[in-house]
């Protein structure tokens, strides 16, 4: 999903039913450990930030908040 996976970044995204393009990414991904190392650690990082345990409480505070009328 695009709010988990930034094309180029954490990932690569492919407009539904570009099988070209997917196998071409692959392939690339395949051939580059470098590449793939690097596409992991961003994703794994963007998944820690975006849904980890901090996130997550900061969301909770930030939702405690707003309820008492503080946010």
């Amino acid at each position: 999903p695009e709010e988990i996976i930034v094309d180029g970044s954490t990932g690569r995204l492919h407009e539904h039913g570009d099988l070209d393009g997917l196998a071409a990414s692959v392939l690339a991904m395949l051939r580059t450990p470098e590449v793939r190392a690097e596409l992991g650690e961003a994703a794994r990082t963007r998944i820690a930030e975006t849904y980890g345990l901090d996130a997550l409480a900061e969301r909770i505070a930030r939702g405690w908040l707003e309820t008492a009328g503080r946010g």
